[in-house]
């Protein structure tokens, strides 16, 4: 059995002029963290427009499940943003729909190191084969 695994890594870009911020500074502004910390919901907020630059709704989550994706956390979401201290889910794990059935557990992977390490914290799952 061929497994392949895709990640897909979002940048919300946000200018000078939104937050008086280098949208090059990274998470660790906080100047520039409310706006970030917002714009997560354009991965799962239908309703939601995205404020920077895009300026448009982004549906990421919706339009996998839509195509028949299967969240892997969804019956346990847990947030994974910021790392220190989780407050939204950002991070996912989408799964196909034949390989869904096979699936044990998903979860957020906690401990100081991961947290230290990104300011996101990673997932995990795993997948009866």
């Amino acid at each position: 059995m061929h497994l392949a695994e895709t990640q897909i890594s979002l940048w919300f870009p946000w200018p000078d002029a939104m937050c008086g911020a280098s949208a090059m500074t990274g998470d660790s502004d906080f100047r520039i963290r409310p706006g970030r910390i917002r714009s997560t919901r354009a991965l799962w907020d239908p309703s939601y427009t995205d404020e920077s630059w895009i300026k448009d709704r982004v549906e990421l989550i919706p339009r996998l499940l839509r195509r028949g994706y299967v969240d892997a956390q969804a019956g346990d979401p847990q947030p994974t943003f910021p790392a220190e201290r989780p407050r939204v889910r950002i991070d996912y794990i989408c799964l196909s729909a034949p390989l869904a059935p096979a699936l044990r557990w998903c979860r957020p992977w906690i401990t100081e190191e991961t947290a230290a390490a990104s300011d996101h914290l990673p997932v995990l799952a795993e997948i009866d084969l």
